[in-house]
């Protein structure tokens, strides 16, 4: 499990997101980039992303990132938001997993968008 999990800015508690109890909404039309963050104790190779989120608030150009030993984000995985945004339910929601089929093993990892509206995510997991 995560070490630590952070967020850019907070509505709801960041460790919400990895146990599905409560969204994250980051902060509204903030300007600033978004995200929420988990660091693990030692590098781990991610394997999928489930996601869970408001299909309309997937965010700018939004990727999962892995954080390099310098402190180097890498995108590991483009999320392709028109794709994801035909896949929504009644209630607008996404609930896919996506294959990360990159080989590096980070410690750190984010979901990250540009600055946007704002980002809704209901549940965040990662798989390694």
């Amino acid at each position: 499990s995560p070490e630590t999990v952070t967020v850019s800015s907070l509505w709801f508690g960041a460790n919400n997101v990895m146990t599905a109890q409560d969204s994250w909404i980051s902060r509204m039309a903030s300007g600033q980039e978004e995200w929420p963050q988990v660091r693990y104790s030692e590098p781990v190779r991610v394997t999928e992303l489930a996601l869970t989120a408001k299909a309309e608030f997937l965010g700018a150009l939004p990727a999962l990132q892995g954080q390099d030993e310098e402190g180097n984000w890498h995108t590991v995985l483009p999320i392709n938001t028109p794709q994801l945004q035909t896949q929504a339910d009644e209630n607008g929601l996404i609930d896919v997993i996506l294959p990360v089929s990159v080989p590096q093993a980070y410690r750190a990892y984010r979901y990250h968008s540009q600055a946007t509206t704002f980002v809704w995510i209901q549940a965040l997991n990662l798989t390694f």
